[in-house]
C-alpha cells in the first residue's frame, strides 16, 4: 500500500459571512416587509389604480430596500459592529 497517502487538506477558498447579532441584518430584514406593506397601503389609498403601474411597484421596492439598508447600517453603527477585513 505504498503511495496511498492523501494530500494535506487545503484551506477552503470560500469565505462565509459571519453571522452576528450586532450587524443589523435582523432589524433590516424586519423593516423591509413593514415598509413595503405600509407603502402598498398608502399607494392603494392615494389612488386605487396605482398598484397597476410598474413604476409604483418599482418605487415601493426601492423605497423598502433603501430604508432596510439604512436601518441595518444605523443599527450596526449603534452596536459598534466592525466588519472583518477580507485581506
Amino acid at each position: 500500500m505504498v503511495g496511498l497517502t492523501s494530500p494535506a487538506p487545503e484551506q477552503t477558498k470560500i469565505k462565509r459571512h459571519t453571522v452576528s447579532d450586532t450587524d443589523g441584518t435582523r432589524e433590516g430584514g424586519l423593516v423591509f416587509p413593514i415598509v413595503f406593506i405600509l407603502g402598498f397601503v398608502a399607494a392603494a389609498i392615494a389612488h386605487p389604480d396605482a398598484l397597476t403601474s410598474f413604476w409604483v411597484w418599482f418605487a415601493l421596492l426601492m423605497m423598502s430596500v433603501a430604508v432596510a439598508v439604512g436601518v441595518q447600517k444605523t443599527v450596526a453603527r449603534l452596536y459598534g459592529h466592525e466588519d472583518e477585513d477580507d485581506t
